[in-house]
């Protein structure tokens, strides 16, 4: 209805309709849900954060393939030790915990997480993932009355 003022509408009508006309304009910008998500990670904060103590190109990558590369977190005495390699497209990541135990690992990126295991010495390996950003969380099973350990390495980019 309209009267001589204009439109006759309720609240409720006139906050729909002004939630429509800017919602196309009002979205929240990916890189801030993103952060969003990745500010969750404040949850665990018993992780410990494994830092990059080395990267290697390694000389003969160009034989084994472009991009490879050799890389080392340590925290305290655990270290993981990962190789990347570039086959088309994707990534393969092949790597270690040292000192060697079997350890659930997360290969954490900003579209999703493939959950491995790394074997009785501690290897691992995982295909078929997209270049960028990405870290590991491996999940350390305590014995007896020693907690679980949890160590997270920094961000790497693939």
């Amino acid at each position: 209805m309209s009267t001589a003022d204009g439109p006759d509408w309720t609240d409720a009508e006139l906050l729909a309709g002004l939630r429509a006309l800017f919602a196309p304009a009002d979205s929240v910008p990916d890189a801030v849900v993103d952060a969003a998500r990745r500010s969750l990670d404040w949850r665990t904060l018993d992780a410990e954060l494994a830092t990059l103590a080395e990267e290697v190109a390694p000389a003969l990558a160009g034989v084994r393939g472009d991009g490879d590369r050799l890389l080392t977190f340590d925290v305290e005495d655990w270290s993981v030790e990962v190789e990347v390699a570039q086959a088309g497209e994707a990534r393969r990541l092949v790597g270690q915990v040292v000192p060697p135990v079997a350890a659930e690992i997360d290969v954490e990126q900003p579209d999703g997480t493939v959950r491995i295991r790394a074997d009785a010495l501690g290897r691992f390996a995982v295909a078929d993932l997209p270049p960028g950003a990405t870290r590991l969380v491996c999940r350390i099973p305590g014995i007896g009355d020693v907690e679980d350990r949890i160590i997270r390495t920094e961000w790497m980019v693939l």
